[in-house]
């Protein structure tokens, strides 16, 4: 068999090659794309998707022995089985499948429900990726009850009724599940937070949720509701996180990201903008057990 070092590289190599290429960057989102976004914003999430998935696999072609990878025997790999959104699923596959694939692991995909996706389109979009020989899509029910007893890990994207159906069957300790209900975001004051709403709202966000809820974390604020916005406070986000179960926390304050992170959530500096220094961690989920995207 190939070793998991050349084949990490090959990969590589592969996304390296999709992201000098706008025309086959172009291509590729064609296959597969979002209808949540025009095609300009989608190449562009698309694009730093495939970044990331390339530090990524660059990083842990160096570490392939040590603690915490995917590396090791193959042998000892166990199957995975994929649960994924029918909505976004370019990028989905990409943060939620392709770090299972690219280390050899057999993965196979379950599509949940919504409009229907042509084999053909995801096939093709596989294949651009390098990823073809290695990625199937489960459709049969009695297909997927026999591989969800066979796999040793189920990986599963969706809501928080689904996972927790799903964790009754396979149990917590077979399980990896991402279910974040949408981004949080706390600002300094009411006026910070008034310009973030309005930069996020163009911004190519690259999530699976969008920002719905935001706090004000002032320290000068006082009792529940600041202005415009309810206020929060680093003593009840212990209880605050698990009732909005968020994919990420955006802020501006160093403080406030170290206090969201010390609750298991991922958090993140945001600018005026609307741009995010760095993704990684997205969709951490403390409940569930999915340690972040590219975080594995």
């Amino acid at each position: 068999m190939v070793s998991t070092t050349a084949l990490d590289l090959e990969l590589a190599a592969r996304l390296v090659a999709l992201g000098e290429s706008p025309e086959d960057l172009a291509a590729l989102a064609r296959h597969l794309p979002d209808e949540r976004m025009n095609e300009t914003m989608f190449r562009r999430v698309l694009d730093l998707d495939l970044r990331h998935a390339t530090v990524w696999l660059l990083r842990h072609s160096t570490h392939l022995t040590g603690p915490g990878t995917l590396a090791g025997d193959r042998a000892a790999r166990p199957d995975v089985v994929a649960f994924l959104p029918r909505y976004a699923l370019a990028t989905h596959i990409v943060r939620r499948v392709l770090p299972f694939a690219a280390f050899g692991y057999d993965t196979e995909i379950v599509l949940g429900r919504g409009p229907a996706v042509e084999a053909r389109r995801l096939r093709s979009f596989l294949t651009a990726l390098g990823l073809a020989d290695r990625v199937r899509l489960i459709s049969g029910r009695r297909d997927l009850r026999s591989r969800l007893d066979a796999a040793g890990i189920v990986a599963v994207t969706g809501r928080i009724s689904t996972l927790r159906h799903i964790q009754s069957r396979v149990g917590p300790e077979r399980m990896l599940g991402a279910a974040g209900r949408c981004a949080v975001v706390i600002g300094g004051s009411d006026r910070e937070l008034d310009r973030l709403r309005r930069a996020l709202a163009g911004a190519p966000w690259p999530s699976c949720s969008l920002a719905r809820v935001f706090l004000n974390g002032s320290a000068k604020a006082s009792g529940k509701v600041s202005g415009r916005y309810r206020r929060v406070r680093e003593e009840n986000l212990q209880s605050d996180l698990p009732r909005l179960h968020p994919s990420i926390v955006l802020t501006t304050s160093e403080r406030w990201v170290s206090a969201v992170r010390a609750q298991g959530y991922h958090a993140a500096l945001v600018q005026e903008d609307g741009s995010v220094n760095g993704l990684e961690g997205f969709a951490c989920d403390p409940v569930f057990g999915w340690p972040g995207d590219w975080m594995l």
